[in-house]
Parts: structure tokens; sequence; C-alpha cells
């Protein structure tokens, strides 16, 4: 339907403006004069894992909606292999790397979110 084909666009619209845009700022916080501050030096990790983690999701949500573009699963048990996850399925590495990049991605961007308002609070308290 033309809802699943949009969502699929905007599924990898959202991965290369993200990542391009995530990688710019990256690019600005390592700056000369910003990169001794304390909060772009967090902030440029902040927009690393923020760029990791648009891929797990929006890059399964592409390849469900476009299967012709999914890698070839091989299916040796005879049974339906799940495509509710494509990139967790096609092999047991995949399935780790991706699954630790959806995770800890997250954690990390919360964590780091949190490190910044603290590092924040004590640049006002002195």
């Amino acid at each position: 339907t033309f809802l699943n084909k949009f969502l699929a666009i905007y599924a990898i619209c959202l991965i290369v403006f993200g990542t391009a845009l995530n990688l710019f700022s990256i690019y600005i916080c390592r700056r000369p004069r910003l990169k001794n501050t304390s909060t772009f030096v967090i902030l440029s990790f902040f927009f690393f894992f923020n760029a990791t983690s648009l891929y797990t999701w929006n890059l399964d949500t592409f390849l469900a909606l476009f299967p012709s573009l999914a890698p070839k699963q091989a299916n040796t048990t005879g049974s339906d292999i799940n495509n509710d996850n494509i990139l967790e399925s096609f092999n047991i590495f995949t399935c780790k790397i991706f699954t630790f990049l959806q995770y800890f991605s997250l954690q990390a961007v919360a964590w780091l979110l949190c490190y910044i308002n603290i590092d924040q609070i004590i640049k006002v308290i002195q």
C-alpha cells in the first residue's frame, strides 16, 4: 500500500540524513575551539551513538517493506523465517551485532544525556 511504501522511504531517509547530520555534528564538536570543552566532547560521543541507533529499526523497516532488497536468507530448518527482524534473522553474527547496537546505542545516548546534565550542573555551581 501507499502508507507502507511511504514508511519505507521515510525509514531510509532517516538513515541517510540522520547519519549525515550526526557526522556533521561530530565534525562541529571536534573543531579546535570546541574540542577542549567537556560538553562538546560528550556531545560528539552522543552524536556518534545517536547515528548508530538509527540503523537497526529503520533498516529493518525498509527491508521488510522492500523484500527484494533484503539479503537472501538460508532456510536450513525447513521452518518459515520470521521476517519481523530481517537483519537479526540473517545469521548469528548479524543477530548479535544489530541486537547489541540497538540496545547499547540507545542506553549510551540516555546515559550521555544524563552526563551532560551533570556536567552543566557542575559548571553552574563552580
